[in-house]
């Protein structure tokens, strides 16, 4: 069901200057980013992705984690990340789904037992 980390997302203060870092530093090249209603930037080196998303400058998170910081788990088809989310209703977990129109970009948001936030997606080609 899935494939692969798909992408890491982290909460920023400054996209310029952050993605500037992970771009020059590191080795990162920028890739096309669909508008998210926010501000930030997809970054990506060899096969891992990295999102990121401009913080407000006061950042309430839940469980002192900010939403922007997740990982997320590539689904091998639409399906797949339907039976993910009938997964996540038999064991009444809460969650968030989340459809973007125009890329067709299909997402689900949960926590882990801990609180971090997890995602699946599903991120067509």
């Amino acid at each position: 069901m899935l494939q692969y980390v798909h992408h890491y997302s982290l909460g920023v203060h400054d996209v310029q200057s952050s993605a500037g870092f992970y771009k020059n530093f590191i080795g990162f090249r920028e890739i096309a980013r669909p508008d998210l209603g926010f501000p930030g930037a997809w970054l990506k080196l060899a096969t891992t992705q990295l999102h990121l998303i401009q913080l407000p400058e006061e950042t309430p998170g839940e469980n002192g984690l900010p939403w922007a910081m997740h990982t997320a788990f590539q689904t091998e088809s639409l399906n797949d990340l339907n039976d993910m989310e009938k997964k996540l209703i038999q064991k009444e977990m809460p969650y968030r789904r989340v459809i973007q129109k125009d890329s067709g970009i299909q997402q689900i948001f949960f926590k882990d037992p801990d609180g971090y936030n997890i995602e699946f997606g599903y991120y067509p080609d």
